[in-house]
């Protein structure tokens, strides 16, 4: 089977698929070009298919050439029979794709200058339409196709891109029972609204679509209008702050705040900056005030720290919350390299600052963690539960885990099965569940899990005892945005080991967590929280300040 036969087939296995949950969603002609693209068979499918996969639906005849076509003009002319290309172009895409020595040789004829740039030439015959001196195509029913992709993948993102790197042996996905359909929407204005929702319009527009909307269920969170509605929303508001236009900016942010958005907290630190720029302190303060307790623990802290400043702006009076436990302190100098990139480079020869401190720490055992080994961790030690018969969650094949994964859902949805594991975990099993299903996973894409050593996830996982429930319990609770905040570096349990450009210099022998900061680079309130969390479970967590040697 050739390569476009694989693409076309992907087609069929997605339009069928999309047909199954959406049919009651399209119009008569849509079901016409539906039926076309799933009788398309041999050379008129595999172009439809590779075409399709261009930029731009518009091309030349002459561009194409493929090994599995032997004879394009003759495939194009069967999918003009049922209007899947077409020849009508308008006038200003024909001339998009002519060669600049063809719109020299058409402005010659048509007794035009044939000087200068190409914006000049096409400036110059675009008031004179006429009929293209090449033959040009226009592909049809791509953009309906790539809206069932996203009916059928429930996601606002993927594509048959999924099974093409399967296909190809680029990845390989995990074998589990598919969910029940569902349908995606009950009516086509639905679709119609989450279709717009994905590009950026008025900010009225997005106010008005979240004003007169409620969100979704974690079935249908990838096909979610509000959840892009908000982005937009939130990214226009903050261009206006950009231009200094902050109440307009503060009118927009207290009206979203209104329609129970997704991040609370990250909208009103917003609000209550707007309101400080236009010196009203006392209103910034009861805002902080106000969402600190709805808000995620990050954004809580941050609400906390500038809700304190602006009281104290106002002259009030300001309750605290609970102080978070913060992490000791070392210092460590290393020589300065060059920037690569714009970064600054540490170290003989020049790495980034994380790949500096594990070098310079060694024999010492280290891993660059970040979010990326506790999500791993956070998989595999769950990873029975990513494939349990939730309603919904595995609607369609090569999915790298359920729906609600990464998700406040994904604890809620399963809350007895994960109030067990944990509690495994505090009984110190999180070693040998994580081996178990390290084997069963063998590698296969799942969101959230990398390839880290087995070996060096064991021994974290091992010396993080019952305390690597509190780790799971918060990524559980409140998704993937909660893992952003971790630990950059881990040290394995070891001996005792001195590095005298540290100071204190002398390492603990159990697991070491480290958070590294360069000169210039300030805590943030995500590292805080999880400071906080980690030390009040009994981990080691430190903070090391990296300077340049004198």
């Amino acid at each position: 089977m050739t390569p476009g036969d694989l693409a076309l087939d992907d087609l069929h296995r997605v339009l069928r698929g999309a047909l199954s949950t959406a049919s009651h969603l399209l119009t008569a002609g849509e079901r016409v070009i539906v039926r076309r693209l799933l009788a398309l068979e041999g050379p008129p499918g595999r172009l439809w298919v590779r075409l399709a996969a261009r930029r731009s639906a518009s091309f030349r005849q002459d561009s194409i050439s493929l090994s599995d076509v032997p004879d394009v003009e003759e495939a194009l002319l069967e999918l003009a029979e049922h209007d899947l290309v077409h020849r009508s172009l308008p006038w200003s895409r024909v001339l998009a794709l002519l060669r600049v020595p063809e719109l020299k040789a058409l402005c010659r004829q048509r007794g035009h200058p044939v000087g200068g740039r190409r914006e000049a030439l096409v400036e110059r015959l675009l008031p004179e339409p006429g009929p293209a001196p090449i033959a040009c195509w226009r592909l049809s029913g791509r953009t309906l196709v790539r809206r069932l992709e996203r009916v059928w993948f429930q996601s606002g993102w993927r594509d048959r891109g999924t099974l093409l790197l399967e296909r190809i042996g680029q990845v390989q996905w995990v074998d589990y029972p598919l969910s029940a359909p569902q349908r995606a929407f009950e009516r086509r204005t639905q679709w119609r609204a989450f279709e717009a929702s994905l590009h950026p319009a008025e900010p009225e527009r997005h106010l008005q679509a979240l004003q007169h909307s409620t969100a979704r269920g974690p079935a249908h969170r990838g096909l979610d209008a509000r959840r892009y509605h908000e982005r937009h929303l939130a990214e226009a508001l903050r261009e206006l702050e950009r231009a200094g236009e902050h109440a307009e900016a503060a009118q927009g942010y207290a009206a979203l705040l209104a329609c129970e958005p997704r991040r609370p907290g990250e909208h009103a630190l917003r609000l209550a900056q707007c309101l400080d720029k236009l010196e009203r302190p006392a209103e910034g303060a009861a805002v902080c005030v106000k969402w600190r307790a709805r808000a995620r623990p990050e954004h809580a802290a941050s609400l906390e720290r500038s809700g304190r400043r602006l009281a104290k702006k106002a002259k009030g009076h300001w309750r605290p919350a609970r102080p978070l436990l913060k992490a000791p302190e070392r210092t460590l100098q290393l020589p300065a390299g060059p920037k690569q990139r714009s970064r600054p480079t540490w170290g003989e020869p020049p790495l980034p600052i994380e790949r500096a401190v594990l070098r310079h720490c060694g024999p010492r055992l280290g891993e660059f963690a970040e979010n990326g080994l506790w999500t791993t961790i956070f998989g595999l030690v769950c990873f029975d539960l990513l494939w349990l018969p939730i309603p919904g969650m595995l609607p369609v094949p090569g999915m790298d885990g359920p729906l609600d994964l990464g998700t406040a859902a994904f604890m809620r949805q399963r809350a007895a099965p994960f109030a067990e594991r944990l509690e495994q975990l505090r009984q110190g099993l999180g070693a040998e569940i994580l081996a178990r299903h390290h084997a069963q996973w063998g590698g296969a894409q799942v969101r959230g899990v990398h390839a880290f050593p087995l070996e060096t996830l064991q021994a974290v996982t091992e010396a993080c005892g019952p305390a690597l429930a509190a780790v799971v319990e918060r990524l559980g609770k409140e998704g993937w945005s909660a893992a952003r905040g971790l630990p950059d570096l881990v040290f394995l349990p070891g001996e005792h080991g001195v590095i005298p450009e540290l100071v204190p210099s002398r390492l603990p022998e159990g697991l070491l967590l480290v958070e590294v900061k360069g000169p210039t680079d300030a805590l943030r309130d995500a590292q805080r929280v999880w400071h906080d969390r980690l030390l009040r479970a009994g981990l080691a967590v430190e903070i090391w300040k990296v300077s340049p040697c004198p």
